[in-house]
């Protein structure tokens, strides 16, 4: 097993905070906080919500101000409803925004043709049809055009939700270098916290810290550990706000990620850095449990194992047999159809773990072994998987040559027995 690498991470998505909805666990960790409520507050009373102000009967003029401020309060409505066909809701949303943005303009009405095309640039980002990139780019056309008439100095508040809603565009780009889309996103949560304060605006702020600290962890350029400290500063930022009894799902999203970043930490001491990882997994697995969120509980008790595998402190023993307990834990959840490199990653780490196993049988230890590896090359294929599968076929040779050894040194006491 090498010392780094090899956690999992949470589900693997971007950073995400400030759409239209309030909570979807599946999608992100940030806080999703309706920035297209905040612009509908922003302009009114021009802007009536039809879903509290209906207009009078009789459909107002095609292309008529009226009109285009129905449709406008109608995509939101549809961006934020939560029953029915979710893609249709979004398609019917985006058309809504198209056609106020057909009356509305810049020169004219620069508050709410910023409003749409923020709103639809959102919209864009969570389009379930068509081509993702051409999506992506669809919406980061929007946002930054909406970024033309709203301004730091005018629309502090307003200009923070776009520029946070741009950085998440960015961050989940296809296109382009990848490299230098990071760093705009980067750019982007950095310019929302120079707005947001701990102290005026703590969720928002506590959102834009959890997203940077998301971007760091996984950032492409700059120094990796200078990189790691500055996402454990924005985690651990993040969850001075945020609380396991009123954010369960940012404080263990939270708290899973900043495991991570200490278990992989070279600075410090090292021994503290895996106590530190340990509680931080302890802290999720007490929000993440297995019949809440199977996936998540058995990624978690996946790197719980890894940390207490390669614990310095506590009986060396307990924390191997904490270790193969976890990963076990995780194969009762993975299996080798629906999530085959989490299963195989499981079995690879179970089969060291028995293999180096200082208590029980040693015989027994090796056939569990053996067996684990055998599952992981079941996966892992030299073409599709070609280190993983060399390292798993290391460690089943050097089990098969344990084997063999020992039925050597059998024979050779069972000869010596019967000569004498």
């Amino acid at each position: 097993m090498r010392p780094r690498g090899g956690l999992m991470t949470p589900d693997g998505d971007p950073p995400r905070a400030r759409e239209f909805r309030q909570n979807d666990a599946s999608r992100g960790h940030a806080r999703l906080h309706t920035a297209l409520q905040e612009l509908k507050d922003l302009l009114e009373p021009r802007l009536n919500c039809i879903a509290e102000h209906p207009l009078p009967p009789g459909e107002p003029h095609e292309g008529s101000p009226d009109w285009a401020t129905a449709r406008f309060n109608l995509g939101l409505a549809l961006a934020q409803r939560a029953d029915r066909d979710r893609s249709q809701n979004w398609e019917l949303a985006i058309a809504a925004f198209e056609d106020a943005l057909s009356v509305w303009t810049r020169e004219h009405n620069p508050v709410q043709w910023a409003a749409a095309r923020m709103s639809l640039g959102v919209a864009f980002r969570e389009r379930l049809a068509g081509e993702r990139s051409d999506n992506q780019e669809r919406a980061i056309a929007a946002l930054e055009e909406s970024l033309l008439v709203v301004t730091r100095e005018r629309n502090p508040q307003q200009w923070a939700d776009a520029r946070m809603n741009l950085g998440i565009a960015y961050w989940e780009r296809l296109a382009g270098d990848r490299s230098q889309n990071r760093e705009r996103a980067i750019q982007a949560f950095d310019d929302s916290l120079s707005v947001w304060t701990r102290d005026d605006n703590p969720e928002d702020w506590a959102t834009a810290q959890l997203n940077l600290a998301f971007a760091y962890q996984e950032r492409d350029g700059g120094d990796r550990e200078e990189c790691r400290e500055r996402a454990i500063a924005a985690f651990e930022n993040s969850l001075s706000v945020f609380t396991r009894e009123h954010n369960p799902g940012e404080w263990a999203a939270a708290c899973m990620s900043l495991g991570i970043a200490y278990w992989g930490r070279f600075a410090g001491d090292r021994s503290q850095n895996q106590e530190r990882a340990i509680a931080a997994f302890g802290n999720t697995l007490s929000v993440c449990t297995r019949e809440a969120n199977a996936e998540r509980w058995a990624a978690t008790r996946l790197n719980l194992g890894i940390a207490f595998w390669e614990r310095l402190a506590g009986d060396r023993s307990q924390n191997r047999e904490q270790a193969i307990a976890a990963f076990e834990d995780a194969i009762s959840v993975w299996t080798r159809d629906v999530n085959p490199d989490g299963w195989a990653a499981a079995q690879m780490k179970l089969g060291i773990a028995y293999r180096e196993r200082l208590a029980g049988n040693r015989s027994e230890n090796r056939e569990r072994a053996i067996a684990a590896f055998e599952e992981a090359l079941r996966v892992w294929v030299g073409e599709r998987n070609p280190e993983e599968a060399a390292v798993a076929r290391a460690n089943l040779d050097a089990a098969y040559r344990d084997r063999f050894a020992e039925w050597v040194e059998n024979r050779v006491s069972c000869n010596s027995s019967n000569l004498i």
